[in-house]
């Protein structure tokens, strides 16, 4: 799908660009040419041919020139050849502001060990990439590799099918590029499987063979019939792609002879009230097989495809599936997002925004705001309530939108944001009260000598990280309270001592910052140290330092939700919280008119990580608006 030369690139930018656009791409490839062209690599990826074969994808999709102009630079900024802001002088923001932004994409580094791992790369690349082109772009990329594998070891081959097949190929089929994710997917399997890719290679050639002449027969009934009728449609064959043969027969047990879909014909006409005409006279040719008909134009898939299927039996009486789409429904489920992004310029930019509008909202992306004005680019933000940062060691951190290195740091260890003094964000020094972005990189840096602030509690966002601060400034509070008392309790309880008795106002857990209090029946009752309680407990004299951290087993922790009322609401918390493998001890759930709902819980529960853990699966839920400890 790639144009491999300058000359094919070019021609190509002719059949939908301006000679002005197409002389900027000129620039661009003259500027790659300069930096990469004379020199002679290992790999071809760091090769002008290279570059222009990922260029000639991307205008394959026709996207715009300045798209072309960064796909010919995608590496620059990253491999250190060129600032961004030498490049917009060379060309122009936009260019650079792309090339930049790929830069950004290609500094995020993530060791993959599972697929859990994958799933956190592809959260973040969508996060990171406020510009959809970027991502079209890495994904041409990609596909421009595929060229390459021969040259690598098989354990490297196998290394880049696994990130393709789990990573690139989902953000492919999300985006509704199908034609790239059946291409990542097939050269995937054949480094991974390639025993099992050759069998069904050769399975699916011999049944085309033997299916070529009913299919031919088929196709010149439907010519034959359209001419009389003077209809106007493409006829096309189709072969099921390899990959999506492998899951039907190893993932979902079916049988090879029964999937219906292997081959099939593709009509392509000029109008949805024309897709129904077809279908109701390819009905009256040839008899529909019962509950193999799926109208994807009425119900469109979430990535956006568009199409109506049939399966008929046709001539020879052999089952045959049929395909029925407009040309712009063709496009997009070749092409997906980068469909959209060229129909900007083939109609009105009223149409276009309410296409645009459309998708966001498959995407949740719009999560009940509104648009207004018109787009002028595809800058979308896919998590928009949370973001993905990365720690030195490449490790992803999902925290809410808006929140500071501090929250970070309290994400990680307590301790490390009890003591975080300064933080660096890219490299570059930060206030603690910085906004961080989807692929930042984050460094904290600790002193002994730090202690949580109060000011700290104006800009952090997360729960922990205020809870723990609270915690931290009220134990600052009795210290010197304690010392001024002279009865005040100084030895150590352990979590082994059996007078230790856990309050049930507020629940403490092993790894909480608690205190003691002494009662007259010679117990302890342990509370956690921003418990409401240990103000109205008696004197200073009964409180006694307590080292809770290594109390084993599970234990009792509340917490509230509040969301708006809805059927099958309780049931669908009680989920999300058993996802976690933990025991609901209580569960109860009151209206609080207004169409708002409070519930509340207690769990059991080891350590308040995993309790904050379920608070934050919960936050970030349709439809709730609060979860918190209680």
């Amino acid at each position: 799908m790639a144009k491999g030369s300058i000359a094919e690139l070019l021609e190509t930018l002719q059949g939908y660009e301006t000679d002005e656009h197409i002389a900027g791409v000129q620039k661009a490839f003259e500027l790659a040419r300069g930096l990469y062209g004379s020199e002679l690599r290992e790999s071809r990826k760091f090769c002008i041919k290279h570059l222009v074969e990922v260029a000639g994808i991307v205008a394959g999709l026709r996207l715009d020139c300045n798209a072309v102009s960064a796909a010919l630079l995608h590496e620059a900024v990253a491999d250190g050849k060129i600032t961004a802001e030498e490049i917009e002088k060379a060309t122009n923001r936009e260019t650079a502001a792309l090339v930049d932004g790929l830069a950004k994409l290609k500094r995020i580094s993530l060791k993959i060990k599972n697929i859990a791992e994958m799933e956190n790369m592809r959260k973040v690349l969508l996060a990171t990439s406020k510009d959809i082109r970027t991502l079209i772009i890495l994904l041409a990329e990609r596909v421009a590799e595929l060229g390459e594998f021969g040259r690598l070891g098989k354990e490297k081959q196998e290394e880049l099918a696994e990130e393709n097949l789990n990573i690139y190929a989902p953000i492919a089929h999300k985006m509704g590029m199908n034609k790239i994710k059946d291409i990542l997917e097939d050269n995937s399997l054949k480094y991974l499987k390639p025993e099992i890719y050759s069998k069904l290679a050769g399975m699916l050639s011999a049944y085309r063979k033997e299916k070529e002449k009913s299919l031919e027969k088929a196709r010149q009934a439907l010519r034959k019939k359209f001419e009389e009728l003077g209809i106007n449609a493409e006829i096309q064959g189709r072969t099921k792609h390899i990959y999506s043969i492998y899951r039907k027969i190893y993932e979902r047990n079916i049988k090879f002879n029964e999937i219906y879909d292997l081959v099939a014909l593709r009509v392509i006409t000029g109008s949805v009230k024309e897709c129904y005409e077809l279908l109701g006279m390819i009905h009256s040719i040839w008899n529909p097989l019962p509950g193999r008909f799926d109208d994807y134009i009425a119900r469109p898939k979430p990535n956006m495809y568009q199409s109506l299927h049939t399966t008929v039996i046709g001539p020879d009486n052999r089952p045959i599936e049929i395909q029925i789409r407009t040309l712009e429904m063709h496009r997009i489920a070749e092409d997906g997002i980068a469909a959209h992004w060229r129909y900007k310029g083939e109609m009105g930019e009223k149409d276009y925004d309410k296409k645009l509008l459309w998708l966001k909202e498959i995407y949740d992306w719009q999560r009940g705001k509104e648009e207004k004005g018109n787009i002028d680019s595809l800058k979308i933000d896919f998590f928009e309530n949370n973001i993905f940062v990365l720690t030195p060691k490449g490790e992803v951190i999902e925290l809410p939108e808006g929140s500071t290195p501090i929250d970070f740091a309290y994400a990680i260890h307590s301790d490390l944001g009890g003591k975080c003094e300064r933080a660096k964000v890219d490299g570059k020094l930060v206030p603690l009260s910085y906004a961080l972005e989807s692929g930042d990189n984050v460094e904290i840096i600790t002193s002994p000598a730090q202690m949580p602030k109060s000011a700290w509690l104006n800009f952090v966002k997360t729960s922990k990280a205020r809870e723990k601060i609270r915690e931290a400034l009220q134990i600052q509070a009795a210290k010197p309270q304690k010392a001024r008392k002279r009865g005040a309790r100084q030895v150590i309880i352990k979590a082994s001592d059996k007078r230790l008795r856990l309050a049930k106002c507020c629940s403490p857990l092993p790894g909480d910052e608690v205190v003691g209090i002494l009662t007259t029946k010679r117990k302890i009752s342990v509370h956690r140290a921003n418990c409401e309680n240990i103000r109205v407990l008696g004197s200073r004299e009964k409180i006694v330092n307590v080292d809770f951290s290594g109390g084993k087993g599970k234990f009792p922790a509340s917490f509230a939700v509040e969301a708006k009322d809805r059927p099958n609401l309780l049931s669908d918390i009680l989920n999300l919280i058993s996802r976690d493998n933990v025991t609901i001890s209580s569960a109860e759930a009151k209206s609080l008119g207004k169409e708002q709902t409070a519930c509340k819980f207690v769990v059991m529960v080891s350590r308040p990580e995993q309790l904050e853990r379920i608070i934050n699966n919960l936050s970030s839920a349709k439809g709730i608006t609060r979860a918190y400890r209680i």
